[in-house]
């Protein structure tokens, strides 16, 4: 099945088995055909084990994706497709010198209502990578004790994807342990790592390592590592006037929220990171999203 999508607007999909004994493989791949980032083939059942896809607002790209649901090799099955995507589009925009103003716009032809809800996830940041050859580079992360998990994109060229016979992507502590790896299959990876319990101020190295056709290649390559830190919970903030939404058929309305402190430290160089909800109609959508300066 394939479906079209917007960039910056989330959708779930869910993979349901028709039969009461079926079972199946659901697995969602990117406009081009790249697997969507994270965990992709899942399995699925009737009703309440159907397999469901939360694509977020960050990861949503403009074009038409491809749903596929596979069968056991032992047994026929049949599969029902349902695509929902978010009825309302979102920008958030900092408001000097202490709020931010998060602006909901409705992308349907239909009277929408629903219930905005965001907070403090963590911090970004990115970093650019300009490289030769076939070196291994090291990108260092300072980790605060704070943060319990770390999310790490990797983006390639695409026009230079062709050159690489293969590239390994991996998390390691400041003891030289291995925290997590992920090799590089096509232009855009995502790792995730699960970051124990450190000191405050420890060092994440995340290591690109680039493997050329040619060993003796040195060509120039770039990259660019994009690190969100997670903390266990959002920190809620409050938007004045209330949370809840009426809105006409491709209406706009405002939310603003008071800022104030950071809840936690920040890393040099990130920037805070929020999460914001959407729910309405009985479903919810989601855009992780940085609060650029």
């Amino acid at each position: 099945m394939t479906f079209a999508a917007d960039s910056g607007r989330p959708f779930f999909l869910r993979v349901e088995a028709g039969g009461r004994s079926e079972q199946l493989i659901a697995a969602l791949h990117q406009p081009g055909g790249q697997p969507i980032p994270g965990d992709n083939g899942i399995p699925g059942g009737p009703d309440t084990l159907a397999a469901v896809y939360d694509v977020d607002g960050r990861d949503a790209r403009a074009g038409f994706y491809e749903a596929v649901a596979v069968a056991p090799p032992d047994q026929p099955v049949t599969a029902r497709f349902t695509v929902a995507h978010s009825p309302v589009g979102l920008r958030v925009a900092p408001v000097p010198p202490d709020s931010m103003a998060v602006t909901l716009r409705v992308l349907t032809d239909s009277a929408t209502s629903g219930l905005l809800r965001f907070g403090m996830l963590g911090a970004e940041r990115t970093f650019q990578v300009d490289a030769q050859g076939s070196r291994d580079v090291t990108v260092a992360v300072t980790v605060p004790s704070w943060a319990e998990e770390l999310i790490a994109d990797l983006e390639l060229e695409p026009a230079q994807w062709p050159d690489f016979t293969d590239f390994g992507f991996a998390a390691v502590d400041q003891t030289g342990r291995i925290l997590e790896k992920e090799p590089a299959n096509y232009s855009r990876t995502r790792m995730s790592v699960a970051l124990p319990s450190r000191p405050a101020g420890e060092t994440v190295n995340l290591v690109l390592a680039p493997g050329f056709a040619d060993p003796e290649s040195r060509a120039s390559w770039q990259a660019r590592v994009t690190v969100r830190l997670h903390a266990a919970q959002p920190a809620v903030l409050a938007a004045r006037g209330g949370d809840a939404f009426q809105l006409a058929p491709r209406a706009t309305t405002q939310f603003h929220s008071w800022l104030g402190p950071t809840p936690w430290p920040l890393p040099p160089g990130f920037r805070p990171l929020f999460l914001f909800i959407v729910e309405g109609s009985g479903s919810t959508w989601t855009w992780q999203l940085p609060l650029t300066p």
